[in-house]
């Protein structure tokens, strides 16, 4: 069983700010990995970005994966712009995909597919 891959971000001061993690899917699904992350306090400073772009090559590189996805609301653009600043794709829309607090709710998929070489 693959654990998922976690990248902590602290400042100088070691205050954690950001949790970036690389989860490997299973059985047919183990050519992709799911990018989750929390960093909101930090957002707009390029730090972020440049951490999850550093994860891709370390997931692609350690997990042996394809692609990596990542999941996002339609209304957190914050999340979005990270996203496309690290070269994701929104690929499309997934309608009625989760139950957030009793209430269905879209998602956005972007995805990041490995260069080849």
């Amino acid at each position: 069983m693959t654990n998922p891959l976690t990248f902590i971000i602290t400042d100088l001061i070691y205050f954690l700010f950001s949790s970036i993690t690389l989860d490997k899917g299973k059985g047919v699904h183990s050519c992709k990995a799911e990018l989750g992350y929390v960093a909101r306090k930090y957002w707009g400073n390029g730090l972020v970005t440049q951490a999850i772009k550093l994860a891709i090559e370390t997931g692609f590189r350690d997990l042996d994966v394809e692609r990596i996805e990542a999941y996002v609301d339609p209304a957190n653009i914050g999340s979005q712009r990270i996203l496309e600043k690290s070269k994701f794709i929104q690929e499309g829309l997934l309608r009625s995909y989760v139950i957030q607090k009793g209430v269905l709710k879209e998602r956005l998929i972007y995805s990041f597919i490995k260069p080849s070489f």
